[in-house]
């Protein structure tokens, strides 16, 4: 009698999986989102910008940091230009948020 109840909740989760598998199947079809593997922790994401690479997830070994963060900063690390560019960025927004802050804008 068990052997019976199984193999319906089986026939049922087989049924189940394969209307969901069309439904999202069309739903990516019909949007501009995509489903994508994440670069650094290999897990699936939805793309909204064509750019992205890495998911909003904690990062495998970390606790406080997203793949988003540890991807872009093994990127720099390994690029010395965009080590360069991401620097100098990151000077110019410091002094120009330090100007904001003297002239009470911030």
């Amino acid at each position: 009698m068990y052997d019976k109840y199984q193999e319906d909740l089986n026939e049922i989760m087989s049924e189940v999986k394969s209307t969901l598998a069309v439904k999202i199947n069309k739903l990516v079809e019909n949007t501009f989102i995509k489903i994508v593997v994440c670069q650094n922790c290999g897990r699936l994401f939805l793309k909204h910008r064509n750019a992205e690479v890495y998911c909003n997830k904690i990062a495998p070994g970390y606790t406080d940091k997203t793949c988003k963060d540890v991807g872009y900063n093994n990127k720099v690390k390994n690029n010395p230009e965009l080590k360069a560019y991401t620097n100098a960025y990151r000077a110019k927004h410091g002094r120009d948020k330090r100007h904001r802050r003297k002239e009470g804008l911030l």
